[in-house]
């Protein structure tokens, strides 16, 4: 592009895969893979974001609750803005595909950096007779920035519900968001979720009772666990993963085991206090689940170091700075050697015919960040007179039923 020359403009309402350079793939999900890709078009030409694809037939044949956890990731991401979480910029759809474009965080996840990543490539992680674990300091730091996430989640009345190392991200400059919100979920007006949903190593022991009822504490009980398994190495419930016994070993596991984790032989009195605090089994005892909640947890000894104002805003040194030539995500370090897209090698055709009569369930999915920002200052540019209505037309994009009869 010559001197002074502006990028080619765009049709904003039609959004699709010719806006973008295919890269590479960064990893895979639960519905399909996460790309790295390159804007070529509009204002923000030539950023890279990272893309989700995933197959509508898949959705389909998983049933209404697949469809509904993509509507949901689709709903909560367009509304969130904040620094410590990822950030939706498009969402779009053709005959077979449905794509996410977020931000981009080549930095990798904490599962990665904990079990695979090389001493060189991360000199944080400590290693000794087959074990990995990372170093206090490193897990302080990381971990305050999801409670930076997760207090404002809770904010805005919403449990994220499925924190774990894979779903914390790190930026190329080294700094933690949180990703994946399939299953979050906006909390009742009583403050409560009664759906049972999680990964259950890392899922609060109340979510299993009878009712499945839960709240803001929830979150706070997987915290722990990701703090115990950054310090030690290892989920400490893996090998009760799939066992009946769960239940009964979290409700011990504060009182009696965590004392004997040979990982934590090292740590200060304040990080041992404060896993005692988030791993109670009783959601009202729990260190966070009072009227207090995120703001209790931060004021924990532990986190006395933190300057909460500069890690919220990534004025606080990162532990290192992550090597992103390459991959640093868990999911996808085996099939990295897989072409960008492999889907689109099936029988398209078949696909399309098949998803014909579904069509319909997916007219939702659009998004435009772009477009919303500039409703948004055309609506400020009305003026106080017209504010009321200028706010109604600017937000209808956000406000409108992902499905029909959601919210």
């Amino acid at each position: 592009m010559g001197c002074g020359a502006s990028a080619p403009e765009v049709d904003e309402e039609n959004i699709g895969m010719s806006w973008f350079s295919k890269e590479r793939v960064i990893g895979k999900g639960g519905f399909g893979k996460v790309n790295a890709v390159r804007k070529v078009v509009g204002v923000d030409n030539e950023t890279w974001y990272a893309m989700k694809t995933i197959a509508k037939l898949t959705t389909v044949n998983k049933g209404s609750s697949a469809l509904a956890q993509v509507a949901n990731e689709l709903h909560l991401l367009r509304d969130l803005r904040h620094p410590r979480l990822i950030e939706l910029h498009y969402a779009f759809h053709d005959d077979t595909m449905l794509y996410m474009v977020t931000d981009i965080c080549l930095g990798g996840d904490l599962r990665f950096h904990l079990h695979y990543s090389k001493k060189k490539q991360n000199p944080c992680v400590d290693a000794s007779k087959g074990k990995r674990w990372m170093s206090e300091k490193t897990v302080r730091h990381y971990c305050a920035q999801v409670l930076l996430g997760l207090r404002y989640l809770h904010e805005q009345k919403i449990l994220h519900r499925d924190l774990k190392p894979e779903n914390v991200v790190l930026t190329e400059e080294g700094q933690a968001k949180l990703i994946d919100f399939g299953i979050a979920a906006e909390v009742s007006a009583e403050g409560q979720c009664y759906q049972r949903s999680g990964t259950s190593v890392y899922m609060a022991p109340e979510i299993s009772l009878k009712g499945h009822a839960h709240s803001y504490a929830s979150d706070f009980y997987s915290f722990g666990v990701l703090i115990y398994e950054l310090l030690v190495g290892f989920n400490p419930f893996i090998s009760q993963a799939n066992s009946r016994e769960l239940y009964a070993v979290k409700k011990s596991f504060s009182e009696k085991e965590i004392a004997r984790a040979n990982g934590l032989n090292k740590v200060s009195g304040d990080c041992m206090d404060i896993l005692k605090g988030l791993l109670q089994h009783d959601p009202s005892k729990r260190l966070g689940g009072g009227p207090g909640g995120a703001e209790d947890v931060m004021a924990h000894p532990w986190f006395k170091s933190v300057d909460w104002t500069k890690m919220e805003k990534d004025e606080v040194d990162p532990p290192f700075v992550p090597e992103c030539k390459t991959s640093n995500f868990a999911s996808g370090k085996e099939d990295l050697i897989e072409s960008f897209f492999p889907e689109a090698d099936l029988d398209k055709a078949k696909d399309v015919k098949e998803l014909e009569p579904h069509q319909d369930k997916f007219t939702f999915f659009h998004y435009n960040k772009l477009q919303v920002n500039k409703s948004r200052r055309n609506s400020a540019q009305k003026g106080n007179g017209s504010r009321r209505n200028s706010r109604q037309g600017s937000e209808a994009g956000l406000t409108e039923p992902l499905l029909p009869g959601g919210k």
